[in-house]
Parts: C-alpha cells; sequence; structure tokens
C-alpha cells in the first residue's frame, strides 16, 4: 500500500497481483504457478505498458521506483 502510494505521487500508476485477480485479496494463481512464493505474490507489483510506452516512460518507472523504494526503506 506505501509503496502504491509513493509511486502515486509520482505519477507512476502500479496495481497488486495479476490483472486476472484483480480485487482478490489472495495471492496470485498465476504468480503461484510461475514459482513465486505465496509472500513474493502477495508482494508483486503490476505495472501495464503499451504500444505507446516510450523508452522515456520506462527511465521514469525505473528512477520512480528507485527512489520510492528507498522511501519506503527508510520508513520503516
Amino acid at each position: 500500500g506505501d509503496l502504491l502510494f509513493l509511486l502515486d505521487q509520482r505519477d507512476v500508476y502500479a496495481s497488486v497481483g495479476s490483472a486476472c485477480r484483480a480485487g482478490v485479496h489472495q495471492p496470485s494463481e498465476v504468480l503461484l504457478a510461475m514459482g513465486r512464493s505465496d509472500d513474493e505474490a502477495a508482494a508483486s507489483l503490476r505495472f501495464s505498458m503499451g504500444w505507446s510506452t516510450t523508452d522515456e516512460d520506462v527511465d521514469r518507472l525505473l528512477a520512480a521506483l528507485d527512489e520510492c523504494v528507498e522511501s519506503a526503506r527508510l520508513a520503516f
């Protein structure tokens, strides 16, 4: 939740889990089938990208994600 909030403040929008499990508060069966543990599946983030996503969009996402993870770590 906190990481999603921090990303949202930087205009980076993400979701938790896989798209086929949106709104379900259980680990994603897709992520579990990929070999992820329950904890890893519960802690996953999903970023959607499409044909219009640019290299600059990805660079901005990575920079924001790095900043937000660092901020979240410092808070705990």
